[in-house]
């Protein structure tokens, strides 16, 4: 099962580069904390393919969030890792942004209506389905022409073993 190894790490490499560009696209920059973009991987085995991430949050910007409360320190923490463009004067001024941010996200739940102006393609959830939508058709032929040459080769190593 070589061959079938074989195109497992070529789809890994192409869907974990694919869902960091879409994420990139959507607007969700990595930040210098280490952002579900810098934390996507996968893994293979002669089973199949994982890609995988260590970020609990990768569903939330998948799928958007209803409206709800978010924790405070959560969003504190998220402006703390973007000071860079999300510039405070000091620790008043972010309890102020924070606010406002937990306030918008009552209201809108995620990604809110003006999440979308950091989005370069229109997106700001949906980076799985667009990935696996966009190469569904190429995996499976790949995942298939190599299936079919690692049988051509065991039946032509049987024979040699009976």
């Amino acid at each position: 099962m070589k061959n079938l190894q074989k195109v497992f790490k070529e789809i890994g490499r192409k869907l974990v580069f694919q869902f960091k560009r879409e994420l990139e696209q959507q607007g969700h920059r990595a930040s210098k904390s280490g952002s579900v973009i810098d934390g996507i991987a996968f893994k293979t085995s002669i089973m199949g393919l994982d890609v995988f991430t260590d970020k609990d949050y990768i569903h939330a910007l998948n799928e958007g969030q209803k409206a709800h409360a978010p924790n405070l320190q959560n969003i504190l923490d998220w402006i703390e890792d973007r000071k860079s463009t999300i510039p405070y004067a000091n620790e008043q001024e972010k309890h102020e942004i924070a606010y406002a941010i937990i306030t918008r996200i009552q209201i809108e739940g995620t990604p809110t209506r003006r999440a979308f102006k950091y989005s370069d393609n229109g997106r700001r959830t949906g980076f799985i389905e667009q990935v696996i939508n966009t190469n569904k058709k190429q995996i499976t032929k790949n995942i298939q022409t190599a299936v079919g040459k690692d049988i051509e080769i065991l039946f032509t190593k049987l024979p040699k073993e009976i």
